[in-house]
């Protein structure tokens, strides 16, 4: 019994009612008794079959890029309903859900870059409404090995090709140096083809969204004509020793710079990237770093902002004093740290603190090296702060990796910011790209002169291999003082590895 409606004086009664349950039919019965001794005068089927619709809810998986424009995602509603796709608004398309209630979609083309917002709705009834998950899509581009043809007055002609949206247009640049653009076709595929002289390049590419305002880069080396050899410098210690090198030499050298490593955990850093988060994959790269790329007992100092106080904070703490690399140490540290709720972005304060954090490291190199994904939110002057450090005659050098920075602005800045510190800027768009950077970040600068004593080309200790052609050269350590490494035999077909310790 659901109810009991009182007939009225006119004998009419009527009696409205909600039935939950699993969706299907059902039949309904109907009893009339007497009020007073509650005797059934009446027994009959009311309705013998009424379907009941079951609202029931719905719900949204998460929302993820594949890296090429296409937004996935998935939920659970009632079996056989129809859902419509909200994106930023507007309905963009509905899909159907299975008999086990199990509905997936994803977009029939790849969008641009930009933020997107994606819920769910039962078609059937629009008040029954997933959360709204939203998405970043950086724009992309891809970069295939250049085919090349070698032309009889030792030059080659380079056919460059790759993939990004349809609607992008691709730069090309060869050892930084603009050479042109060429356009996607509707597929997205695009091709340029360059007339360059024997040698090793690298060749890159930047798409560029229709607003201008978005970019993405891809890099590759290419060699042109005659053959190379190839030389890369670690530190003794790490698992770098001995990794795809036929020749490794050892050298002493005078001291390794000291490091510091300034971490973002202002509360931006808990955005999704990758299924994950921006602070995780921070995390994991600094792991590497202290696990692997610096030897046990390297100068260290750890700086980190956000991570004890939220509500707009500007708070930074050395978290990690100066002193010899205890591994243990440092990854315990890194492990408990967490971004705070509304933290703000304390980037030259922070900075402002490296000639404090490092007082007591005497005359030796330093490496600052500056991990985050956003801009100064505290009113601070990080270009100030660096170019303080720089006047006081500190010897420094200031490298600064950005995490997932749509802006080319704030990309420039950043680019500014380390120019002013002797460093370098690392724009890094996805996980896999982070380790790497923080790698090239956190090792001594050193180059590599010929035997004219020209510069040839210039690296970091723990950084990709250099492609050099085969012949003796002389490699200059950035470290105090000096490390002179002469004669350096390449040999044609041979990765030669220096190993510091």
């Amino acid at each position: 019994i659901i109810g009991s409606p009182m007939v009225d004086g006119d004998g009419n009664w009527s009696f409205p009612f909600t039935l939950e349950g699993p969706a299907g039919d059902y039949s309904v019965r109907g009893l009339m008794f007497n009020n007073e001794d509650r005797d059934v005068l009446l027994d009959t089927e009311l309705a013998d079959s009424i379907s009941v619709p079951v609202v029931g809810t719905i719900t949204l998986g998460p929302v993820e890029n594949d890296g090429n424009g296409n937004l996935t995602t998935s939920g659970v509603t009632v079996p056989g309903r129809d859902v419509n796709i909200w994106v930023n608004g507007e309905i963009v398309d509905t899909v159907t859900a299975d008999a086990d209630g199990n509905w997936s979609w994803m977009t029939p083309t790849p969008v641009g870059a930009g933020e997107y917002t994606v819920q769910a709705q039962l078609a059937e009834f629009p008040d029954i409404v997933s959360d709204a998950l939203s998405v970043r899509v950086l724009p992309f581009v891809s970069l295939n090995a250049p085919d090349i043809t070698l032309n009889d007055d030792n030059t080659g002609d380079v056919t460059i090709s790759g993939r990004t949206l349809p609607s992008n247009r691709v730069e090309i640049f060869v050892d930084g140096q603009y050479l042109g653009e060429t356009a996607a076709d509707a597929d997205g595929n695009w091709t340029f083809i360059a007339n360059l002289s024997a040698g090793a390049y690298t060749i890159a590419a930047r798409a560029v969204d229709v607003s201008g305002s978005r970019r993405a880069e891809a890099a590759l080396r290419a060699v042109v004509g005659e053959a190379i050899g190839g030389l890369e410098l670690v530190y003794a210690g790490t698992s770098e020793v001995g990794e795809g090198s036929d020749e490794v030499q050892t050298v002493s050298i005078s001291g390794v710079p000291v490091v510091e490593i300034i971490l973002d955990a202002s509360w931006s850093m808990v955005e999704p990237i990758d299924n994950t988060t921006r602070f995780d994959i921070a995390k994991e790269a600094l792991n590497n770093i202290a696990g692997e790329v610096l030897p046990e007992g390297t100068p260290t100092a750890l700086r980190i902002f956000g991570n004890i106080e939220g509500d707009f904070a500007c708070r930074s703490d050395l978290m990690v004093p100066y002193g010899p690399l205890d591994r243990d140490v440092f990854n315990r540290v890194v492990a408990e740290a967490e971004p705070q709720f509304n933290a703000n972005t304390a980037i030259g304060a922070s900075l402002l603190e490296v000639v404090n954090d490092l007082a007591d490291a005497t005359e030796e190199e330093r490496i600052v090296v500056l991990l985050t994904d956003g801009q100064e939110t505290c009113d601070g002057d990080p270009a100030g702060a660096i170019q303080q450090l720089v006047d006081a005659g500190f010897n420094v050098q200031v490298n600064i990796v950005g995490l997932a920075i749509a802006d080319q602005t704030l990309k420039d800045e950043f680019t500014r910011w380390a120019t002013i510190g002797g460093g370098q800027y690392y724009d890094v768009s996805n996980p896999g790209q982070l380790i790497d950077a923080m790698r090239a970040a956190s090792g001594a600068f050193y180059s590599v002169r010929d035997e004219n004593g020209d510069l040839v080309a210039s690296s970091r200790v723990g950084g990709p291999t250099l492609d050099l052609t085969p012949g003796t050269y002389t490699v200059e350590i950035r470290t105090s003082p000096t490390t002179v490494i002469e004669e350096v035999e390449i040999a044609e077909g041979e990765v030669l590895q220096i190993v510091l310790r």
